[in-house]
Formats: structure tokens, C-alpha cells, sequence
């Protein structure tokens, strides 16, 4: 999943950079969540963003962890 706010629509980098920072927060048993904003070159926040993957095996040689059981048959692949 995918969210996107759009802090300052008009915005402007005066100088013509832009600032995009990306900082993956949690990778763990086939999920992963990941934060990102821009910035202008002036500091003005203008954008952020999240994004939420799932990552799923086919290889029915992948074990989930012990203790861990899927109900699908189909377990998670961990990162």
C-alpha cells in the first residue's frame, strides 16, 4: 500500500534541488515498511510518503520461523 501527503502544493526550490529522503523502518517476516519525504532546498517539508510490501514465497522449500504457522500453506518469505 502506498499513502501520499501533499504538504505545500505549490511549492518551490529556489535554487532548483530538492532534499528526498527514504529510511526503510521495519523489515522483518516478508513485510517491510518504508517512510519518505522531500524537502525544498529552503527546508520547506513537501511531501511524505509511506509504503507497506508483503512479500510472499512460492518456493515450498522456504520454512517459517519456528513457531510461526501460515494458514495458507504458502508461508511468508522473511526478509
Amino acid at each position: 500500500t502506498w499513502t501520499v501527503d501533499v504538504l505545500a502544493p505549490d511549492a518551490l526550490s529556489p535554487d532548483g534541488w530538492w532534499l528526498c529522503r527514504s529510511h526503510a523502518e521495519t523489515i522483518s517476516n516478508g513485510y517491510a515498511a518504508q517512510a519518505m519525504s522531500i524537502w525544498s532546498s529552503d527546508g520547506v517539508p513537501v511531501i511524505l510518503g509511506r509504503q507497506m510490501v508483503a512479500v510472499f514465497s512460492h518456493d515450498k522449500t522456504v520454512n517459517a520461523p519456528e513457531g510461526r504457522h501460515y494458514p495458507s500453506g504458502n508461508p511468508l518469505y522473511a526478509l
